[in-house]
């Protein structure tokens, strides 16, 4: 079976990815990667790494899009995301900083901050 026909196959997984952050947003507050890998249904080994593939193409996209990055929604246990979320932002041209230090965590606190402005507002309109 080709990779992009498989229902698991990462690029197949962005619409529910960017609907699950988006009510997310509406919450207001970020998940942990494990949460977000569990709302995806992936399942180990490797769930943790498919969903930061996952993650990377929702920041490429909103990049392109001019909007907040949806993946910011997804942070670690220390409370923002891993190293990944700032070295695809970093590619894009839109971040410069380190992964990691006061310079990453207003990054992250600024873009969570536009998504949950941009996301959340559209989510709690929908009740």
């Amino acid at each position: 079976m080709p990779e992009t026909s498989n229902p698991r196959h990462p690029g197949r997984l962005v619409g529910l990815a960017r609907r699950v952050l988006a009510r997310q947003a509406g919450q207001g507050n970020p998940i942990l990667y494990r949460q977000f890998a569990e709302l995806l249904d992936l399942n180990p080994p490797g769930a943790i790494s498919r969903a930061g593939e996952i993650l990377e193409i929702l920041i490429a996209e909103d990049h392109h899009a001019g909007k907040p990055l949806l993946s910011s929604l997804v942070v670690g246990k220390t409370g923002i995301p891993r190293t990944g979320f700032f070295r695809q932002a970093r590619k894009l041209g839109r971040y410069a900083g380190p992964d990691s230090g006061p310079e990453a965590e207003v990054f992250f606190r600024r873009e969570l901050a536009a998504a949950v402005a941009c996301y959340g507002s559209r989510e709690s309109g929908k009740d």
